[in-house]
């Protein structure tokens, strides 16, 4: 005998999941035409599943497991950027009364996280993109 259903999940909400976020920013005044500002964000999440959707399967799928399938681990959310650095530096020149030329200079620096993948999980995937 056999099912009408097959890959059947059944998931239910938990309390779990944190994070935290800590900004500091510094504005530089403009003095001689310069200006910029320079800014310092420390942040880190954990969450059971990053995946989100209608889609119960992959969500469940693809989740953290670190004790046992059908545990409810916690890992690092898909976009941590625990150390991130931002910098702009500004100069201006006005000239003929009602003209100003400026030019900038961007930084945007930030250190990712890395997570670990097992090997029965890349056979899977890549299975699964032989099939598609």
């Amino acid at each position: 005998m056999t099912s009408p259903y097959t890959d059947v999940v059944i998931m239910r909400n938990t309390g779990l999941g944190q994070g935290y976020s800590v900004s500091a920013s510094l504005d530089i005044p403009r003095v001689a035409g310069f200006a910029g500002m320079i800014a310092y964000s420390k942040s880190w999440g954990e969450e059971v599943t990053g995946k989100s959707g209608s889609d119960p399967f992959s969500a469940w799928q693809y989740r953290v497991i670190k004790t046992w399938l059908n545990s409810e681990d916690m890992g690092l959310t898909f976009n941590n950027t625990p150390d991130r650095f931002i910098a702009n530096l500004n100069y201006s020149i006005e000239y003929a009364k009602f003209l100003k030329s400026s030019l900038s200079v961007f930084y945007n620096g930030y250190q990712g996280t890395h997570s670990l993948i097992s090997i029965r999980e890349m056979q899977t995937l890549t299975e699964q993109a032989i099939m598609n």
